[in-house]
């Protein structure tokens, strides 16, 4: 075994005991938490296109680069209707029968592994923005946020790779449902004083 896959190996590991986790105690599964990256890189991306009509960040926003984001987008946009529909299937069936849909993404640890490096690089960028003064708190956050592209996505090929575990409720739901039913009992069970 080559050491890009054991890399891809021990860390698809922590990303599958942070998913299974997260499941067990919210009944979400690794596609919820794969759409969360995204949603964060869609927002990477609006500010990337606003960038270009009015300058936020520290550094003009060319054309090339409005096209290669808006061209994201759209593969964004395809990424997260397919994350709807493995996780729309998974939970009102059980079986993983949609994720050949991504596939390709889920062998692919060479494509994981470039985004380990992309990671890296984006962390490199946060810890300067993070060590400078910046002029402003907004072109702060907005300069890391422009920076963090590559972290994100990072997590999203790491969460979508993770085969969830069997359909739970989860911890929270079932605690926060018994509490309401618990107090929705107590109120009806008192007499009213009059």
């Amino acid at each position: 075994m080559n050491l890009f896959r054991r890399l891809d190996d021990s860390i698809l590991k922590c990303f599958t005991k942070i998913s299974h986790a997260y499941q067990i105690l919210t009944g979400k599964t690794n596609f919820f938490l794969a759409k969360l990256a995204l949603f964060f890189s869609g927002i990477i991306f609006v500010t990337i296109i606003l960038n270009y009509f009015h300058p936020i960040l520290s550094h003009k926003t060319d054309l090339f680069l409005m096209l290669m984001t808006s061209l994201l987008v759209l593969v964004l946009v395809v990424y997260v209707q397919n994350c709807n529909k493995i996780e729309d299937e998974f939970q009102s069936s059980g079986n993983l029968l949609g994720l050949f849909i991504l596939q390709a993404v889920k062998d692919r640890y060479l494509l994981r592994v470039m985004w380990i490096w992309f990671g890296c690089l984006s962390s490199s960028e946060i810890i300067y923005h993070l060590s400078s003064s910046p002029p402003s708190i907004l072109l702060f956050f907005a300069e890391v946020l422009f920076d963090s592209f590559g972290l994100e996505s990072f997590f999203f090929f790491y969460f979508i790779a993770v085969t969830p575990l069997p359909p739970c409720k989860g911890k929270i739901r079932e605690l926060l449902r018994s509490l309401f039913k618990a107090s929705a009992r107590a109120s009806v069970s008192v007499p009213e004083k009059g």
